[in-house]
């Protein structure tokens, strides 16, 4: 479960770690809350988490961006269905770093920082690979969509 603000996202279990209260009683009382103020919330998406997660991983921008329409692509074409916006867009972020020239992270420091299994970060990024060159933008290098591991 994520907790969205106009301003902030952050993981269930963030908000569990800092404030020492079970899954279980925030997800209660978050659902009360929400209740309680009829109001409706807009659905996570991969695209949500992608600022923080580049910029804690000292990516750019560009890399960031290419990240975005990757994840966007692959939820379009209803690829990683099932999968959490979190694994979807610590995949994207995998599969962009792997292209690039200086800028390769590996699974295991992307679910770290993403709050995911290094495991679920590389079936996820198998699920998006077949299609690279459909996810990626139409003026990216062919060489380096082809250089992208197959683990």
């Amino acid at each position: 479960m994520t907790v969205l603000s106009p301003t902030t996202c952050f993981e269930l279990s963030e908000v569990c770690a800092v404030s020492r209260v079970s899954k279980k009683e925030i997800g209660r009382c978050f659902k009360l809350a929400i209740r309680s103020l009829e109001t409706n919330l807009e659905q996570i998406t991969s695209a949500d988490f992608m600022s923080r997660f580049c910029g804690n991983l000292g990516l750019s921008h560009r890399l960031q961006m290419i990240a975005t329409r990757i994840a966007k692509k692959a939820v379009e074409k209803d690829l990683v269905a099932g999968r959490s916006p979190i694994s979807i867009a610590a995949a994207a972020i995998y599969m962009a770093s792997q292209a690039s020239a200086n800028e390769k992270r590996n699974a295991k420091e992307i679910g770290a920082i993403a709050g995911a299994a290094e495991t679920t970060v590389k079936l996820t990024y198998k699920l998006m690979l077949p299609f690279a060159r459909q996810l990626f933008p139409d003026n990216f290098s062919i060489s380096s969509i082809n250089a992208l591991p197959h683990q």
